[in-house]
């Protein structure tokens, strides 16, 4: 039990030393890395002393982070990560999926029928474009038979009106 106490009081010293080495400014860091030359060398070999206990507990203080970070990354982030994937999932992408779905099969639905529209419209333009050069074709065969009936008319008005010029002078 003795040892037991004196462990244990060793145990707290250490942690209250390291407190006060905590505590205690870096004297070294604080004059921006220069060392006082001028000074005792008692009081120098007393900060560099303090700098490398102060620089010891920093260093440490950064490694059980580090350590700490890696375990959570290993062990928490990526299950975490996972549950708020799926939630994600579950909550916005598979019902936005759906809802793109949907709305995809509606307008692959209005696209059909205006395709089929497009088709019986495509169907009567040529089938009146068809129409419209038999028209045509028609009207100008009209066109030329007129001209040839008035050419033969006039041609018979010149006969007729030279025989009957005929028949008055006579």
């Amino acid at each position: 039990a003795a040892r037991r106490e004196a462990n244990q009081d060793r145990t707290t010293s250490m942690v209250d030393s390291d407190m006060e080495w905590m505590t205690r400014p870096d004297p070294i860091a604080q004059n921006r890395g220069n060392i006082n030359d001028g000074g005792d060398e008692k009081a120098i070999i007393s900060d560099m002393n303090t700098s490398i206990a102060t620089s010891k507990i920093k260093l440490e203080q950064e490694r059980l982070h580090l350590v700490n970070l890696e375990l959570y990354q290993q062990f928490e982030s990526s299950r975490r990560w996972m549950d708020y994937h799926s939630q994600l999932e579950s909550h916005y992408v598979t019902p936005m999926s759906d809802a793109v779905a949907r709305q995809r099969l509606k307008v692959d639905g209005i696209n059909a029928g205006r395709m089929e529209e497009q088709e019986i419209a495509a169907r009567k333009i040529r089938g009146l474009t068809g129409r419209f050069d038999q028209l045509v074709d028609k009207n100008h065969r009209l066109g030329k038979a007129i001209a040839g009936l008035e050419a033969e008319v006039e041609g018979l008005r010149q006969v007729v009106g030279v025989e009957s010029m005929q028949g008055k002078s006579m």
